[in-house]
């Protein structure tokens, strides 16, 4: 069940790792707000040790 869990969850940074890097690809069009609002969530998952 753990190993689910941690498997979903991987899933889950790997999509939003991706969507960051497009993000950052893209970020002269995108609104400096979300990306602001983005990166705390990145920067906390990054230092929960899934990375």
């Amino acid at each position: 069940m753990a190993y689910l869990m941690a498997s979903i969850f991987n899933g889950f940074y790997l999509g939003l790792s991706l969507g960051m890097a497009y993000l950052w690809k893209a970020k002269p069009y995108i609104h400096p707000a979300i990306i602001d609002l983005l990166a705390p969530l990145h920067h906390s998952l990054m230092k929960a040790g899934t990375y």
